[in-house]
């Protein structure tokens, strides 16, 4: 037992980093078959966009070492999830830029004609009995969305299919990065080495 009026010393609470022992050739050459699979795959369901995670990846912990720095694997999915966003963003915004103003016009009166006819159909007869008068407050609040109103609730949809996207195949993009990774170093990125 300590007496616990003494000091400890300081220095053997401090926590060691060992280098992380590093992958045979036979590892290394699996991890970047499994890589190769995982983002073909990937890549394939994405239509591309899985293969901007390794990219982001490897930028991220690029900048990180320039500042002296490790980037954790924590850093490393970030990066992932990030790139293949930026990648989807970058690739909606050529194809909005690319497709003819008419189609555009085609969509809207597509959308405003759908809307219309939406409204002139009658609610159902079993939501007057869960709800009276709900059928009118429906019928009024479909009336009353603005433009604006739509445009952002189609932004926010967007968006956050961006980021589901992201999430998806940034996970898949990350583990095929993390796979190169182990292939090349020997180690997983991040690893202390």
């Amino acid at each position: 037992m300590t007496n616990p009026s003494q000091s400890m010393p300081t220095a053997s609470l401090a926590p060691e980093a060992t280098a992380a022992p590093h992958a045979g050739a036979v590892a290394r050459v699996f991890a970047f078959i499994a890589a190769a699979i995982v983002l073909l795959v990937g890549t394939v369901f994405s239509v591309g966009a899985a293969v901007a995670a390794p990219v982001a990846m490897a930028v991220a912990a690029w900048l990180w070492r320039r500042r002296g720095k490790r980037l954790p694997a924590i850093g490393h999915w970030a990066a992932a999830m990030c790139g293949v966003v930026v990648a989807v963003v970058i690739y909606a915004g050529l194809v909005s830029a690319l497709v003819p103003s008419a189609t555009w016009k085609q969509i809207q009166h597509a959308a405003d004609s759908a809307q219309t006819a939406s409204s002139r159909t009658p609610p159902p007869a079993w939501l007057d009995r869960i709800a009276p008068g709900m059928a009118q407050q429906q019928a009024a609040s479909r009336a009353d969305q603005s433009d604006r109103a739509k445009s952002m609730l189609m932004a926010f949809g967007l968006g956050m299919m961006a980021i589901m996207f992201g999430l998806f195949f940034g996970t898949i993009g990350w583990v095929a990065g993390m796979l190169f990774g182990l292939s090349v170093n020997g180690r997983w990125p991040g690893a202390v080495g």
